[in-house]
């Protein structure tokens, strides 16, 4: 009996004792969570305002910034950051705003996909209590946010050219009508997926049912007599030297669409106002009234030009072969009211040029007069004049790639080729998403592939 007392007073002892010499430790971790929690804290309030700025980058990156520049993007991604990150002891540290387009192929459909990407990367240095102890000044925490650059899904149809009142002249088909049936097609040639929409109502109705009023002679009858001419029909490439019958038999032609006037004004409406919210921090180069303006190999993106002449504006667009040239879009803003705008194409433009003016209010009203004039040239890109009338539009051979938005256009054009393409951009008015369509809607992601 008494050695079992003797036992059980020696393990209290050593439980003291045991005790005792966990007390600091214990202090020391409690301290150490203490640093660490208050560190786990300020990263999880790092994180919602990276995820925040983000988000506004990559939702305001459409407005025309480059994958190399984005001070747009940027600074709307500042304004999250610094409203969302609150009160910090100290100044964020390396800060990184970066985008960069990158392709994969999708699980599910095995296809190739580009993606663009918005990234916002930052750390903090937090003050610490008892890690002081140890020589540690703070703990640095580090936050990333990529967020993908939304787009709309790239269409399959478009509107090759939306006119607000009317379209005319040799654009279709040299001005021939199916009251010739055996006149043989030579252009100018449009591909199945490039129609043509007149989004003025009386107008659609008067391109649909023209008429012909001709002498007409047979051996019961002769006089004058008014008939439907079919007149407005494009045709398409692999009619060249079908007769007008045989191409229609075969049905290889578009007729014009009815658009909405009031669904054309408001997508009108809306890329005007994205146009002048991508320009608003643009510097306006005002002087001349003729520039020449090299767009392959050019670091700039966009260019704002306004005519030192209220009456005239010529514009001529080169393009060196020998240059390297970008997929990205090269933006033409001009400002300012002119009564007469010349577009002269010099060399084949292999970069989409995006052609924005939306000076004046109807052609009907006194509006700008546009001429362009491709001289034989290819062309790609956008010619945007909502509110203008192109007249003419001297096309009369090369490859046409792209979108026409005007009040009224003028073709003369007998040989040339046109087709429809969508540059995502505001110029691209009245596009259709085809099934199964490419489509980037904004959010954050995890991409572990993308190198920074």
């Amino acid at each position: 009996m008494r050695f079992d007392m003797w036992k059980s007073k020696a393990q209290k002892g050593a439980f003291l004792v045991f005790t005792a010499l966990m007390i600091p430790i214990i202090f020391l971790c409690a301290g150490f969570a203490v640093d660490l929690g208050n560190a786990w804290a300020y990263k999880s309030k790092l994180q919602n305002a990276a995820d925040a700025a983000a988000l506004a980058g990559a939702s305001h990156f459409t407005n025309g910034d480059s994958y190399e520049q984005h001070p747009y993007a940027d600074s709307y991604a500042n304004q999250f950051l610094k409203a969302n990150y609150g009160y910090l002891p100290n100044p964020i540290q390396n800060l990184k705003m970066q985008a960069q387009e990158a392709t994969e192929k999708n699980p599910k459909t095995g296809k190739d996909e580009t993606h663009g990407y918005y990234r916002v990367a930052f750390s903090e240095k937090v003050p610490v209590t008892f890690m002081g102890m140890f020589n540690y000044d703070g703990l640095d925490v580090v936050v990333e946010a990529v967020a993908i650059i939304p787009r709309k899904g790239t269409s399959t149809k478009g509107s090759f050219i939306n006119v607000g009142n009317w379209i005319d002249g040799s654009v279709f088909d040299a001005n021939s009508t199916d009251l010739d049936p055996g006149h043989k097609i030579d252009g100018p040639f449009f591909y199945p997926d490039s129609k043509i929409v007149i989004n003025n109502h009386e107008k659609y109705e008067e391109a649909i049912h023209h008429t012909t009023k001709y002498y007409k002679w047979t051996p019961e009858w002769a006089g004058w007599v008014e008939e439907a001419d079919g007149r407005f029909k494009t045709f398409w490439p692999e009619t060249a030297g079908e007769t007008r019958k045989e191409a229609i038999d075969n049905g290889q032609f578009n007729l014009p669409v009815e658009g909405n006037e009031l669904e054309y004004e408001q997508a009108c409406k809306e890329a005007n106002s994205d146009f002048e919210e991508m320009f608003r921090s643009i510097s306006t180069v005002r002087s001349a009234s003729e520039y020449d303006i090299q767009v392959s190999g050019n670091t700039t993106d966009k260019l704002a030009v306004e005519s030192t002449d209220s009456n005239n504006l010529r514009i001529r667009l080169k393009c060196d072969s020998s240059m390297s040239n970008s997929e990205r879009p090269f933006y033409i803003y001009v400002k300012g009211n002119v009564s007469t705008i010349y577009i002269d194409i010099m060399d084949n433009i292999t970069r989409p040029v995006i052609f924005c003016y939306t000076g004046h209010s109807s052609w009907s009203h006194g509006a700008t007069n546009i001429q362009f004039n491709s001289y034989g040239h290819d062309f790609l890109g956008s010619i945007y004049t909502p509110d203008s009338q192109i007249m003419p539009f001297n096309f009369e051979s090369g490859t046409f790639r792209g979108s026409i938005t005007a009040d009224a256009v003028q073709f003369q054009s007998n040989h040339g080729y046109f087709k429809w393409e969508s540059f995502d951009t505001p110029a691209d008015i009245g596009g259709e998403s085809g099934s199964g369509a490419q489509e980037d809607k904004l959010r954050l992601v995890i991409n572990n592939k993308l190198q920074w």
